[in-house]
C-alpha cells in the first residue's frame, strides 16, 4: 500500500503540487504558470490539464480552457465530474459565437458615453444620447440600455446646471423610471421650491430605501425646518446600509450638545460589530464636524487625530482598485454606470474635477456679473485662474464679496435661481455646493478706511489695497485683485509657485478661531496620508506643531520631520547628513549626536528611514527628513550633500552607501569593547571616526583590512558637552547609577547583566537606605525574544517600584544627566562605561560570565579602569573597597580615559568639526 502511494505521488509533477495553492487562492495568473509547467513536465497527467483549463476559464480564455479540459477528459475518461465544467466552457464559447457583431460597437459607444460624463464633457453626453435615440430602431442591442442612457442625459443637465435641458431630458425619460421623480425633485429644489420637491420624492417607490434618495430628502427636510424628520430618515438608512456618507449628512444636522450625544450613541451602536470602521476617513470627518458644531473642539481634534494615527499605521490610499478622482461620481449613485470601471482606460480616469470646476466657476460668474456683484477670486483659485488652468484645480473655490444690496440680491439668486445649494451660512462666509459636487466659499469683506479683511477656516487675512479689475475669459469674466503683487505679498505666499494649501502655507495671518484652524489642519493631514501627498502632510504637521497640538494628551503622531522634495533639499542646503535606521527605540543613537551636529560649521540634517524614530528624537533646529524608500534616498545625491554619517551598522546603510560620489563616515553610537566593533562591514566606509587609540587597537587587532588613513581619532564630543569631570578620588558614595546594556541578537554579543546577576545586585542595593540608586536599562533590553532578559527586566522594574531608594528611568531619560548626578557607575561591557570614563568617577563592571580578571582585561581593556564585581551579593564590599582604595585606582582611570577617548589637550568638538567639515576626501 505504501509503495502504491509513493508511486502515485512520484507520478504527480512537482509544478502541479505547487500550483494548487495559488489555484485555491484564486490567483489565476500564477496558477496558469505552474500548471503549464506541469503539462510540459508530464504531458499525460490529466489533472494538470484540467486545472490549467479551469485556470484559463477563470481568466475568460475560453478557447484555451476548452482545449485543455478536453485533453484531460481524453486522458482520463473515468472523471465524469469534469463533464459539467466542460459543458460550461462550451456554453461560453457558443455565447461568443452567437453574439451580434454590433455589440462591440455598443460597448465602445457606452464606454464613450460614460467617459464623457466622468470628464464633465456634458455637450458630448447630450450628443451621444441623441445618437442613441436614433440608433434604438436599428440596433436591438440598445433597447435594454436606453433607460440608463436617458438617465445620463438628465444627469448631465443636472451637473451642468441647465434647468431647461433637464426639463427636456425628463420629458424623454419614462415616468415609471425609478429616478424620474428624483431628478424632478432636484430640479424643483434648485428652483427654490422645497415643498414641491419633497412631494415629488414621496412619489418615488420605496424612496427612503435608497441611500442617495434618502440623502436628498433629508436635505430638503432640513431646509423646510423639519430636522427631526430628516434625522429619522438618516437613522433609518443606518439600519440597512453601511454607507459611510450617511454620517456626513447626519453631521450636518447637529447644532447642539444634545444632538451630538444622540449622534455619538448612534455611532457607537453602528460600530459595535466593526469597531475599526469609526476610523474611516468620512466617518471621522463627520464626527469632527458634528463635535465642532456642538462646540466640543477637543473631541473633534481627538477624533481626527485617532483616524490619522490609524491610517498612518495600517492603511494608506483610498478605495482599493478605484481612482480617488472618480470616487465622488461613483458614491453619488446617479446615474447607475452602464460600463464597469475595469473596462475603462486608466488614463481616462486621471482627473475628472477640471471640467466640473470650470463649469461651476462659469455658472457662478455669469450670475455674479448679471447682478453686478464683484465676486473676487482668492488664494488657490486665483493662482489656478492666473496660470490658465495649467495646474490641478484646488480642493474648493474661494472668493470674497462685499456685503451690500447687490450682494443680497446675488445671494438670493444663488439660493433660488441657480444650481448652487447653501451648505452653511454665518457672519463671515457662505459655503455653497454646485449640483456637480464642486464646493464654493464666499467670504464677506469687512472694510475700514485703509484696509479690508476677510476670514476663512479661522484665519483672518488683511489687505491695505484691494481694488479689483476684470480678468477676461473666453466664456465669462472673473474679478481679481488689481494689484496682484501686493495681494500675494500681504498673504505671505509666492505668486509664482503653486501652493498645495494656502491656509497652511500663509505666513502673514492672524487667528480668529484657532480651534477651527486646528480641525482644518487635521483634515488636511488625514487627506495627505490617505493620498500619500508629502507636501501637504508636511504643511499640516508643521501647522499642528505651531498650534501646540503636540502637547495634547491624545497626541501620538505629530513629529518634527518632513518628507522632503528636491526643492526643500536645495533650500536647506544641508551638506552633512546623519543617517538613522533601526528599531523603534533607535532614536537614542541620533540624540547623542544632535548637540554635536548643531555646532558644526556646515549645515546638517538628519535622515530617518522609519517614521517611529522621530517620536524619540530630541527637539532640534536641524531638518529631519523621513526617507522611506530607496527612491526617496536619491534626493541625497543632489550635489549639495557631501558626507553621510552613520551612528550604527544597520542593514539599510547599504541603501545610501551606493552613492559613490559622497563620503561615508562611520561615527558609531558609542565607544566600547564589544565584539560588534570589530565587524568587517566597517570596511565599507571611507572613514572610521573613532574616539582614541584603544578603538584603533581594537580594529587592527581584529585583522581587518584597514586602508591607509581610514581611521581618524576624534574623541567623544558628546561627553565634552554633557559630562562634568571630577579632579580627585571618591571617598563618599551617595548616588549610584546602574545602567546595564542589552542582550544583543546573538549570544556572542550578550554582555548584559539583566538576569539573575543584575536582579541580585538590585536586591542588595535595596537594603542600603543611605544610598540612592538610579536604574537605567538599555532601550533595547528584551528585544531578543530567545533570551530571558525581558523576563528579568520586568522583575527588576517591579523591585524598583517597591523600593523607596531605587528610581527607575525609561529609555527616554537623559543618561548624561544621570551620570552627572551619580557618584559611581555600575554597568556592563558597553559604551556607557567608556563615556563615564570622562567623568573620572569610579565604576563597577559586572562579570555575569564569571571570567577571570586577567581574561577580562585582555578581552576588554577598558575594564582596567573599573572595580570588577564577580559575585552580586558582594556589591557592598566592593563599594567599601572603592571608598578605601580609590586613591590608587584614580590614576588608572585617567590613563584608560586618555587611551579610550583620546588626548584631552585638544577639544573633541573642534577636532570632530575639523574632520567632518573639512574638504578632504
Amino acid at each position: 500500500m505504501i509503495g502504491l502511494v509513493k508511486a502515485v505521488f512520484n507520478s504527480t509533477p512537482k509544478s502541479y503540487q505547487a500550483g494548487l495553492k495559488p489555484y485555491r487562492e484564486k490567483r489565476w495568473e500564477s496558477a496558469v504558470s505552474y500548471f503549464e509547467k506541469a503539462v510540459n513536465e508530464k504531458p499525460d497527467h490529466a489533472p494538470s490539464h484540467f486545472k490549467l483549463g479551469m485556470s484559463w476559464f477563470r481568466r475568460k480564455e475560453y478557447e484555451k480552457a476548452e482545449r485543455h479540459i478536453a485533453q484531460a477528459m481524453k486522458l482520463d475518461p473515468s472523471r465524469a465530474e469534469w463533464n459539467e465544467q466542460y459543458e460550461q466552457v462550451l456554453r461560453h464559447l457558443k455565447k461568443i459565437e452567437d453574439k451580434e457583431p454590433l455589440d462591440n460597437e455598443r460597448d465602445v459607444y457606452l464606454a464613450a458615453l460614460q467617459l464623457a460624463a466622468i470628464k464633465a464633457d456634458y455637450e458630448e453626453v447630450f450628443r451621444l444620447v441623441e445618437l442613441a435615440e436614433e440608433a434604438v430602431n436599428r440596433l436591438k442591442s440598445y433597447n435594454k440600455d436606453l433607460s440608463k442612457i436617458r438617465r445620463f442625459s438628465c444627469e448631465a443637465a443636472l451637473m451642468n446646471g441647465e434647468a431647461a435641458r433637464l426639463e427636456i431630458s425628463l420629458g424623454q425619460l419614462d415616468t415609471k423610471d425609478s429616478l424620474y421623480h428624483v431628478y424632478l425633485a432636484i430640479l424643483k429644489y434648485y428652483q427654490g421650491n422645497s415643498a414641491d420637491a419633497l412631494a415629488e420624492l414621496q412619489m418615488t417607490p420605496n424612496a427612503t430605501s435608497k441611500p442617495d434618495i434618502a440623502y436628498v430628502i433629508s436635505k430638503i427636510l432640513k431646509d423646510v425646518g423639519q430636522k427631526n424628520a430628516a434625522w429619522g430618515i438618516l437613522e433609518n438608512v443606518l439600519s440597512y446600509s453601511r454607507r459611510t456618507a450617511t454620517w456626513l449628512h447626519l453631521a450636518n444636522l447637529v447644532d447642539n450638545v444634545s444632538d451630538l450625544a444622540s449622534y455619538i450613541t448612534l455611532l457607537d451602536r453602528w460600530c459595535k460589530k466593526a469597531p475599526a470602521v469609526r476610523y474611516h476617513r468620512d466617518i471621522s470627518r463627520a464626527t469632527a464636524k458634528a463635535a465642532s458644531s456642538a462646540g466640543n473642539y477637543k473631541l473633534a481634534h481627538k477624533t481626527l487625530h485617532d483616524s490619522i494615527y490609524r491610517h498612518a499605521s495600517d492603511v494608506r490610499g483610498g478605495v482599493p482598485g478605484l481612482p480617488v478622482q472618480v470616487q465622488y461620481l461613483q458614491e453619488k449613485g446617479l446615474p447607475q454606470w452602464v460600463m464597469p470601471y475595469a473596462l475603462l482606460s486608466p488614463a481616462s480616469l486621471l482627473d475628472n474635477r477640471d471640467g466640473r470646476f470650470r463649469q461651476a466657476l462659469k455658472a457662478l460668474m455669469e450670475l455674479a456679473n448679471f447682478r453686478d456683484a464683484n465676486v473676487i477670486a482668492l488664494q488657490e483659485t486665483l493662482q489656478w485662474l492666473l496660470r490658465e488652468y495649467d495646474n490641478r484645480p484646488p480642493p474648493e473655490m474661494k472668493f470674497c464679496v462685499s456685503k451690500n444690496s447687490k450682494t443680497d440680491i446675488f445671494l438670493k439668486d444663488l439660493k433660488y435661481r441657480s444650481f448652487f445649494s447653501i451648505q452653511h451660512e454665518c457672519e463671515e462666509s457662505v459655503e455653497l455646493k454646485h449640483s456637480n459636487g464642486i464646493e464654493v466659499v464666499l467670504c464677506f469683506l469687512n472694510k475700514a478706511s485703509d484696509w479690508v479683511e476677510y476670514s476663512y477656516k479661522g484665519v483672518v487675512y488683511r489687505h491695505t489695497n484691494f481694488d479689483v479689475r476684470r480678468l477676461p475669459r473666453e466664456a465669462y469674466d472673473c474679478w481679481v485683485p488689481a494689484d496682484l503683487n501686493s495681494y500675494f505679498k500681504e498673504s505671505g505666499v509666492s505668486r509664482s509657485l503653486w501652493v498645495e494649501d494656502w491656509v497652511l502655507e500663509s505666513t502673514k495671518k492672524t487667528y480668529q478661531n484657532e480651534n477651527e484652524l486646528i480641525s482644518y489642519a487635521y483634515e488636511c493631514l488625514l487627506n495627505s496620508i490617505i493620498r500619500e501627498n508629502n507636501e501637504l502632510e508636511n504643511l499640516a504637521q508643521k501647522t499642528l506643531r505651531q498650534l501646540g497640538e503636540v502637547s495634547q494628551s491624545y497626541q501620538k503622531l505629530i513629529s518634527n520631520f518632513v518628507t522632503p522634495d528636491a526643492q526643500l533639499m536645495r533650500k536647506d542646503r544641508a551638506e552633512i547628513i546623519l543617517y538613522v535606521s533601526g528599531l523603534k527605540d533607535v532614536a537614542y543613537q541620533a540624540n547623542m549626536w544632535i548637540p554635536v551636529l548643531e555646532r558644526l560649521d556646515r549645515k546638517s540634517a538628519i535622515v530617518i528611514r522609519e517614521k517611529e524614530v522621530a517620536e524619540g528624537l530630541l527637539e532640534t533646529n536641524l531638518p529631519v527628513y523621513y526617507m522611506k524608500t530607496m527612491r526617496d534616498l536619491e534626493l541625497l545625491n543632489n550635489g549639495v550633500v557631501k558626507k553621510i554619517l552613520y551612528p550604527a551598522n544597520t542593514q539599510k546603510n547599504v541603501h545610501a552607501l551606493r552613492f559613490y560620489k559622497l563620503q561615508h563616515y562611520f561615527i558609531n553610537h558609542g565607544e566600547s569593547d564589544k565584539v560588534v566593533n570589530q565587524s568587517k562591514f566597517l570596511m565599507a566606509y571611507d572613514k572610521l571616526l573613532v574616539a582614541g587609540p584603544l578603538a584603533e587597537f581594537r580594529l587592527r587587532n581584529g585583522d581587518l583590512p584597514i586602508r591607509d588613513n581610514q581611521i581618524v581619532h576624534v574623541g567623544r564630543p558628546q561627553v565634552e558637552l554633557n559630562l562634568r569631570q571630577t579632579t580627585a578620588p571618591t571617598t563618599k558614595i551617595k548616588t549610584i547609577l546602574y545602567a546595564p546594556t542589552w542582550e544583543g541578537f546573538v549570544e556572542e554579543a550578550n554582555y548584559s547583566s539583566v538576569n539573575e546577576f543584575g536582579l541580585s545586585v538590585l536586591q542588595e542595593l535595596s537594603k542600603k537606605d543611605d544610598i540612592k540608586v538610579l536604574f537605567k536599562p538599555h532601550p533595547y533590553t528584551g528585544y531578543n525574544k530567545n533570551g530571558r532578559c525581558g523576563f528579568y527586566l520586568e522583575k527588576m522594574k517591579g523591585l524598583c517600584e517597591s523600593q523607596s531608594n531605587i528610581t527607575l528611568f525609561d529609555s527616554g531619560a537623559d543618561i548624561n544627566g544621570l551620570m552627572n548626578d551619580a557618584d559611581l557607575l555600575i554597568t556592563d561591557v558597553s559604551s556607557v562605561l567608556n563615556d563615564f570614563l570622562y567623568t573620572l568617577k569610579p565604576m563597577v563592571l559586572t562579570n555575569p560570565r564569571e571570567q577571570d580578571e586577567e581574561v577580562l582585561i585582555s578581552l576588554f581593556p577598558s575594564s582596567k579602569a573599573t572595580y570588577v564585581l564577580h559575585d552580586p551579593i558582594k556589591i557592598n564590599s566592593v563599594l567599601s573597597s572603592v571608598k578605601l582604595n580609590d586613591l590608587r585606582k584614580f590614576p588608572q582611570r585617567v590613563e584608560v580615559c586618555h587611551y579610550s577617548l583620546g588626548d584631552p589637550a585638544e577639544s573633541y568638538i573642534k577636532k570632530f568639526n575639523h574632520v567632518v567639515c573639512g574638504d578632504e576626501a
